[in-house]
């Protein structure tokens, strides 16, 4: 994956059951990547967090790559986790 601007908008998709199509998808968008990081992985179960999408620009980041830019050394904000 490319370096990511952690200070773009971003828009975070996810179900509140994870993978289940019966659940309505949630939209939420944030002023930067850095807040929809900390809040999928901080906010959203597990289970939930695998089965969200993340868009940056043109990147589509899956969960599991949310939760490692949320481990990552460059992350720019203050960790719960």
């Amino acid at each position: 994956m490319e370096t990511l601007d952690f200070n773009a908008e971003a828009v975070l998709f996810f179900r509140q059951s994870g993978k289940r199509k019966n659940y309505p998808l949630t939209i939420r968008r944030f002023g930067r990547a850095c807040e929809a990081i900390l809040f999928a992985a901080e906010e959203l179960s597990p289970m939930v967090l695998k089965g969200c999408t993340m868009e940056v620009g043109d990147h589509h980041i899956k969960g599991n790559e949310i939760f490692e830019l949320y481990q990552s050394s460059e992350f720019p904000l203050k960790k719960l986790r």
